[in-house]
Formats: C-alpha cells, sequence, structure tokens
C-alpha cells in the first residue's frame, strides 16, 4: 500500500509541475489587446488592421509561427477597406500555411475576384 500512495504521489507532483512549463505554439503577439481594443471602439477598424497587418509583418521577418485564422482576419479588414489585392494575397497565405482551410480560402478569393469584376463594369 505504502508503495502504491509513493508512486501516486510522484505522480501528482510530475504532473504538476509538467503542467506549468507549457509553451505555446503560435504567437499571438498583441492580437488579443488589439482585438479588446476594437470591440470597446468599432470605428477605429483602421487601428486594428495596422496593428495585425504589423505583427504578421514582424512575425514573417523573424519566422514566428502566425496563429491559424490570423492572416484571413487581416484579410476581411482589408476587404473592409476595398484593398481587395492584399485581400487576395492575404487569403493566399493562409491556405499555404494552413492547408485544411484551402476549400474555404478558394471560396473567399473567388467571390472577392467576383466583386472585383462587377467593379471593372
Amino acid at each position: 500500500m505504502k508503495k502504491i500512495t509513493m508512486v501516486l504521489i510522484i505522480y501528482v507532483v510530475s504532473a504538476l509541475s509538467f503542467s506549468g512549463c507549457a509553451k505555446t505554439i503560435y504567437n499571438w503577439g498583441n492580437y488579443e489587446e488589439s482585438l479588446y481594443n476594437y470591440y470597446k471602439a468599432p470605428e477605429k477598424k483602421e487601428d486594428l488592421k495596422a496593428s495585425i497587418g504589423k505583427f504578421l509583418a514582424e512575425a514573417e521577418k523573424t519566422k514566428k509561427r502566425i496563429p491559424p485564422g490570423l492572416y484571413a482576419e487581416y484579410c476581411y479588414l482589408q476587404y473592409l477597406f476595398k484593398e481587395y489585392d492584399g485581400a487576395v494575397e492575404s487569403y493566399s497565405k493562409e491556405k499555404e500555411l494552413f492547408p485544411e482551410s484551402t476549400y474555404l480560402m478558394d471560396a473567399l478569393i473567388a467571390n472577392i475576384k467576383k466583386i472585383k469584376k462587377k467593379m471593372a463594369r
């Protein structure tokens, strides 16, 4: 019985000590703060776009792992500002980094291309 108790104690202590060593896989930068500020003041979406754009550029330079969906969110902000070419480029980067998003990204790229065609008429 003492042996089982001792093994259990060692297991619990080990589990607790290793759980504090978790490291995030992706670099989120100041995304949470920027998003929170945007939610408080939605009229400042340009600030959110600038913050995410700056973060993505910096992360690309330093080869930090970009979280899933961040390029797509940046693309959506570019779309809102009618920066369609940049939006297509961001969706393509999202698709390249996360192949499981290919179907959705292709559909969104196709929608942007339709909008550009309509505007060209």
